[in-house]
């Protein structure tokens, strides 16, 4: 392979029922609007998965103490 050796990569895309034909086309020829999809996608349920952990995390700190309190009367 010379200095000017070009790769070239082909793919063929067929729509399909699930996907409506104009959003075939676009994530053709614009695929950063995929891509920027894609990734508020995942943003949002990573956001979901924090939340949920939070959650959990305050309800065990709330129980831990409740349990404490429990144990150790106030006077």
């Amino acid at each position: 392979m010379g200095k000017h050796t070009v790769c070239r990569l082909e793919e063929r895309e067929h729509p399909t029922a699930e996907k409506p034909t104009i959003e075939f086309v676009n994530d053709i020829f614009n695929p950063s609007d995929k891509f920027e999809r894609k990734f508020a996608e995942q943003d949002s349920k990573l956001n979901e998965i924090n939340d949920t952990l939070r959650r959990l995390a305050n309800d065990d700190n709330n129980k831990t103490i409740a349990e404490s309190s429990r144990e150790f009367p106030r006077e």
